[in-house]
C-alpha cells in the first residue's frame, strides 16, 4: 500500500506547508509560477488592480520574488536570522518552471499577470511577522481565484512533460509533473482531484494522510476519496464506508471502527502485538488497539497521539503552525 502525506498547495512564495522538499531548504521556491495551479497568497481585502500595465511572462516571475523578499527580509532580521536580499532572490529563482516547458504547452496571460502582481503587492504591504500558517491558508485561499489563471496548461493528465505550468487543470485540481516516485520512466501530468461517490479514484485520505490503491498503476488523473465524507477508494472507485457490524475490506476503511476478521469492530475489542499495527488514529496499547490521544495526554512514542509529535518530555503536543521563523531558517541555508 503506498501511503503518502497530502499534496498541499505551494503557491505562497516563502511557504513550503507539508510538501516542501528540496529546492530552498523547505522553501516553494517555484511558487511564482504555480499560479498556474494554485494561485499565490493573499491577505484580507486585498483586490486586483484591473487598470495596471500587461506584465510579461519574464519580468512577473522576478517581480514577485522582489515582493516577497523586500518583505520577509526584514521579518527575518527581526527574528534574529539574518537573511540578505540577494540570498532570498537566489533561493526563490532556483526553480524556473516554465523555462523548463515547451511554450507550445501552456500559455501566460499579461493581464492576469498584471492583476496577480497588482493583488501580491496588497498582499505584502499588509502583512507583519507573526503570520501562522493558519492565517495563511485563509489569505491564500481568499486570493487564489485571483491568480489561479495567469498560466493555461493544455497537456492532459498522464502527457508527458516537462514543467508543471503544462499539464492543464479544472478548478479545484491539484497539478504535478512527477515521475512520481520513480513509478514512470518519464515525467507526465498527475491531476489530484476530489471524488465523490461511485467515481474513479486511487487515493483514501484521513487528515493530511492519504495512501494509494494496493494493486493499481497510479493513473494520470487520481481521484482522492476523504474519510471525512465517510468515502474511501476500493478497487479504482470510491465508495461509502462501512460502519460498525457491515462486512468489510481491510485497514482503514470502517467508520469509527477498525475491520477485523471482515467485519468492523470496535477498536478496543481488536487484538494487535505492534505498536503500529492498528488503523490511522490507533495505536496498539498492550494487547489491544485504542483510539489516539489527544493534546496533553501522556505518550512514549508519536504514534500514541491524534497528531503524531510526543514531546520530549513524554506528552502529546499540538502541530506547532507554520510561522515566519520557518521561513526564515529555511533561508538562512541558502544565505
Amino acid at each position: 500500500m503506498l501511503r503518502i502525506g497530502r499534496w498541499t498547495a505551494a503557491a505562497f512564495v516563502i511557504w513550503a506547508g507539508t510538501a516542501g522538499a528540496g529546492g530552498c531548504g523547505g522553501l516553494a521556491s517555484d511558487a511564482k509560477h504555480e499560479a498556474a495551479s494554485d494561485g499565490v497568497a493573499g491577505a484580507s481585502g486585498a483586490s486586483s488592480n484591473a487598470t495596471s500595465e500587461p506584465v510579461s511572462i519574464e519580468t512577473f516571475g522576478d517581480e514577485l520574488d522582489r515582493m516577497a523578499c523586500d518583505w520577509l527580509v526584514p521579518c527575518c532580521v527581526e527574528l534574529d536570522t539574518p537573511v540578505t536580499a540577494t540570498g532570498c532572490a537566489n533561493c526563490l529563482s532556483l526553480s524556473d518552471d516554465p523555462e523548463r516547458a515547451d511554450p507550445n504547452n501552456y500559455s501566460f496571460d499579461p493581464n492576469l499577470a498584471a492583476e496577480c502582481l497588482a493583488a501580491a503587492r496588497e498582499i505584502y504591504g499588509a502583512l507583519d511577522c507573526d503570520l501562522d500558517s493558519g492565517e495563511y491558508d485563509a489569505v491564500n485561499a481568499e486570493i487564489r481565484t485571483l491568480c489561479d489563471s495567469v498560466f493555461r496548461g493544455k497537456l492532459e493528465p498522464g502527457a508527458h512533460c516537462a514543467a508543471h505550468v503544462e499539464c492543464a487543470r479544472a478548478p479545484g485540481d491539484s497539478v504535478e509533473c512527477t515521475d512520481f516516485l520513480g513509478t514512470y520512466p518519464e515525467s507526465v501530468c498527475v491531476v489530484r482531484r476530489q471524488a465523490a461517490e461511485g467515481e474513479p479514484c486511487f487515493w483514501s485520505c484521513t487528515g493530511n494522510e492519504c495512501w494509494g490503491s494496493s494493486g493499481l498503476p497510479p493513473p494520470g488523473l487520481q481521484g482522492q476519496c476523504d474519510t471525512d465524507e465517510q468515502l474511501y477508494c476500493e478497487d479504482g472507485v470510491c465508495v461509502r464506508q462501512p460502519v460498525l457490524g457491515e462486512p468489510c475490506t481491510g485497514s482503514g476503511v470502517c467508520v469509527e471502527s477498525m475491520c477485523e476478521k471482515g467485519v468492523c469492530t470496535l477498536a478496543d475489542r481488536v487484538t494487535c502485538e505492534n505498536l503500529n499495527e492498528c488503523d490511522i488514529g490507533y495505536y496498539c496499547e498492550s494487547t489491544r488497539c485504542a483510539p489516539a490521544k489527544p493534546a496533553g495526554a501522556p505518550c512514549a512514542e508519536p504514534v500514541e497521539c491524534e497528531t503524531g509529535i510526543c514531546s520530549d518530555n513524554g506528552s502529546c503536543i499540538e502541530r506547532p503552525p507554520t510561522t515566519v521563523a520557518n521561513a526564515c531558517s529555511n533561508l538562512a541555508l541558502w544565505n
